[in-house]
């Protein structure tokens, strides 16, 4: 079995990079001052400069009071999951490394890209296979692995119809969905998979991640999805401050309380 969340009740989290250039320390107070109970980390080495080394980030979020719910792991590059060459085996060793690095810093979920743009390779047997090690390295350390709606939902298609595993679920991107696949059906089809959120907006013309209620998704109807999924985990934003106007000049105290708001009023609503 998965690790369980160390939660009760359906509790609220934002991806802790929200669009401004703060100490990670003060950003986690911030996130946890604010009223969200949960966090996602980016894990990948882009930042360290800004951030700091990855491995420091749990322990600062859980000095915080966070609940590190899961990982977002680097996908540089992840189209080459499904080439037979030297570079789809380096990103095999990357995912490897992220579901070791879960179990060594107690989160317990990684979300995964499987591609990458418009045209990336066609699901095949190399990048099968490789997915079955890395859902086999997750089992062995009660790790989730979450993949991610994109431009591209055959990739989950081809996943989940060739890999029975309970470590194999699905984390929906409400963004993704309504600029890529605005008449997808990745809830509907994928439901029962349901893991993690990554909750966002948008007007359809492109990823903005903006705060829910800020963009063109029918919220109402995304609510009831994820609600019939029997969904029970946190709610939480990937949003980020860099599109709307209103926020070119607000603080993130600011901008994290709208966030929060609007993360609130999905949780209500899923809870009635």
């Amino acid at each position: 079995m998965p690790l369980k969340m160390l939660f009760c009740g359906m509790n609220t989290g934002i991806f802790y990079w929200f669009g401004y250039r703060i100490p990670s320390k003060e950003r986690f107070k911030l996130i946890a001052d604010t009223g969200f109970k949960n966090t996602v980390l980016w894990w990948g080495d882009q930042f360290i400069d800004t951030d700091g080394p990855k491995e420091e980030l749990p322990d600062l979020a859980r000095e915080a009071g966070l609940f590190v719910e899961n990982m977002h792991t680097d996908f540089d590059h992840c189209n080459s999951l499904w080439a037979d060459n030297q570079h789809g085996e380096e990103i095999l060793a990357r995912y490897l490394n992220s579901a070791k690095d879960c179990k060594t810093y107690g989160i317990p979920a990684m979300v995964v890209h499987l591609s990458s743009g418009d045209e990336p390779p066609p699901p095949n047997k190399i990048g099968l296979e490789r997915l079955k090690q890395i859902t086999g390295e997750a089992e062995k350390g009660n790790i989730i692995v979450a993949l991610e709606n994109l431009r591209k939902t055959e990739y989950l298609d081809f996943a989940f119809a060739n890999i029975d595993s309970p470590n194999l679920k699905l984390c929906y991107d409400s963004g993704h969905e309504n600029c890529f696949t605005k008449k997808g059906d990745v809830l509907d089809k994928f439901g029962g998979k349901l893991y993690c959120l990554h909750l966002h907006d948008n007007d359809g013309s492109g990823d903005q991640h903006t705060i829910p209620g800020n963009g063109s998704i029918e919220w109402q109807t995304v609510i009831g999805k994820i609600k019939h999924s029997g969904f029970g985990g946190s709610v939480t934003l990937e949003a980020y401050n860099d599109f709307p106007q209103k926020y070119k000049n607000a603080g993130a105290d600011t901008f994290l309380a709208d966030a929060y708001r609007a993360a609130r009023s999905i949780a209500d609503k899923l809870e009635k």
